[in-house]
């Protein structure tokens, strides 16, 4: 493997010193280990290597591994999340968090001063919360395979695509020169997507090379509805063609009062 190539993993993350499963692509696996969240979306994820998308650590690992050949990689803490640093964990007053509209439950993950933390302690009066990430101070270990290394122009875009947003499958593509992406209808109210979209870029420069990168946003035009006027006027011709007899039934009738009238003359 090499920088810039681009490829899918199917991984297990473990917290060695635990035993615990902390994330997995699997889906069986996040089942059976009682981590599976029904939101998620499980299958191999699209790593483009030399990007910094994943430690380094794990990264060489990815650089020296072959596909389809199952392999492990062990990362300490310092090279994770960092060493655990006992100046993160605060205790607050109870009143703020009150004030803050937080119910505050041990274990529960809250946001304060735009930092992330979870809620360790909670007495009468005071709150505890780990500003530390859930994984630092922990040994990591990797279990992964490299289920398919991507070659095509084409799918390496929607690779792309799948790398930093997902559903890299829902963008229509257009390659050539010029890179057309219809985005998917999500993309259209999705801050997220504007906040991946310039990284996207870089890639695709990078990567694929085009001329020019075009995103392209589809909207359904409005349907003419019939006028309700035009309707009725086709309603009345109805009416009117179901009143008016067909001139070969008028015929008919005649037909039958002449002869009616004939038959009670031969009686007298």
């Amino acid at each position: 493997m090499e920088k810039n190539d681009i490829v899918y993993v199917d991984y297990e993350l473990w917290i060695k010193d635990d035993n615990e499963l902390f994330e997995t692509t699997k889906e069986e696996v996040a089942e059976k280990n009682g981590i599976h969240e029904p939101s998620a979306t499980y299958g191999p994820r699209a790593i483009i290597l030399g990007r910094g998308q994943v430690f380094p650590a794990f990264e060489e690992a990815l650089l020296k591994a072959e596909v389809g050949k199952e392999n492990e990689v062990e990362i300490p803490p310092e090279d994770a999340f960092g060493k655990r640093d006992t100046s993160l964990v605060q205790l607050l007053p109870m009143s703020r968090i009150i004030k803050m509209g937080i119910t505050p439950d041990v274990g529960k993950e809250i946001e304060i001063d735009g930092k992330k933390g979870t809620i360790t302690f909670v007495s009468a009066s005071r709150v505890r919360v780990d500003f530390n990430h859930p994984l630092s101070g922990k040994t990591l270990l990797y279990k992964f395979v490299i289920t398919r290394k991507v070659t095509d122009s084409k799918e390496k875009i929607k690779a792309i695509l799948d790398a930093y947003y997902g559903k890299g499958d829902e963008f229509k593509v257009q390659s050539g020169k010029i890179l057309k992406i219809t985005l998917p209808d999500i993309c259209k109210y999705d801050h997220r997507w504007h906040e991946v979209k310039y990284v996207i870029v870089a890639d695709l420069r990078e990567i694929i090379e085009p001329e020019k990168i075009v995103f392209l946003e589809e909207y359904t035009g409005k349907k003419k509805e019939k006028k309700k006027d035009e309707a009725e006027e086709k309603g009345d011709k109805g009416e009117d063609s179901k009143e008016k007899k067909p001139a070969s039934e008028d015929k008919a009738e005649d037909v039958e009062e002449k002869e009616g009238s004939n038959a009670e003359g031969d009686k007298e």
